[in-house]
């Protein structure tokens, strides 16, 4: 059964950085994948954005955090059952920004509504948080399959310099992928709704 999936991030390329393999993965599942940001960008970047989700064959949107309400109705109309957003901590102060926001608005979604049914962090820079922390993986998925869309779509938003993505950040997905035997992996956190989380069965859905 296909789901719909957000993807909430701060800027045009963080979904493809940290999570542009399961995306793939997600599409290819048949589940339909809307990308947000939340921070306003240039005219120059969401054009590329606008690429790269064609590119990816999912949808993108741009918003601000002052929009929030835009935000929470967009998601509701179109029942979105699974979001992914920054993790708790990230050493990038936009990126912690928009991790507490979307939890404040998935507990006003959830107040009314049943959507979203599940909520979920990808790493960060190094898997370094700023408590001094590092992020503990619970999912691992296999994007061997994958990794070229990925890498392709990240070189779409031209106008940001993929030099250091592959020399330094690219390698934490080569040292997740060898965790579960395989060239790459992306990693995931579930963050729970009301103190909830997910049985094995809901993760299969999502994951399998």
């Amino acid at each position: 059964m296909s789901m719909i999936i957000a993807i909430i991030s701060a800027h045009c390329d963080d979904a493809e950085i940290w999570m542009g393999g399961t995306i793939s993965y997600f599409v290819e599942k048949g589940h339909k994948v809307h990308i947000l940001t939340l921070v306003q960008e240039e005219s120059e970047r969401i054009l590329e954005a606008e690429e790269a989700a064609k590119f990816l064959n999912v949808k993108y949107n741009n918003f601000s955090l002052s929009e929030v309400e835009n935000v929470i109705d967009f998601l509701l109309r179109n029942k979105i059952e699974v979001i992914f957003t920054h993790p708790e901590n990230d050493t990038h102060p936009e990126h912690s920004i928009v991790n507490m926001t979307v939890k404040s608005m998935v507990l006003h979604m959830r107040r009314r509504s049943n959507y979203p049914r599940n909520l979920f962090s990808y790493t960060c820079y190094y898997g370094m948080l700023s408590n001094g922390e590092t992020y503990q993986p619970q999912i691992y998925v296999d994007v061997s399959n994958f990794w070229k869309i990925k890498t392709d779509a990240i070189k779409l938003h031209c106008s940001q310099s993929t030099l250091l993505l592959e020399k330094e950040y690219f390698s934490q997905f080569e040292l997740y992928g060898r965790r579960i035997g395989t060239d790459y992996a992306e990693v995931f956190r579930e963050l729970p709704i009301f103190g909830r989380i997910s049985d094995i069965n809901q993760l299969s859905k999502i994951f399998s």
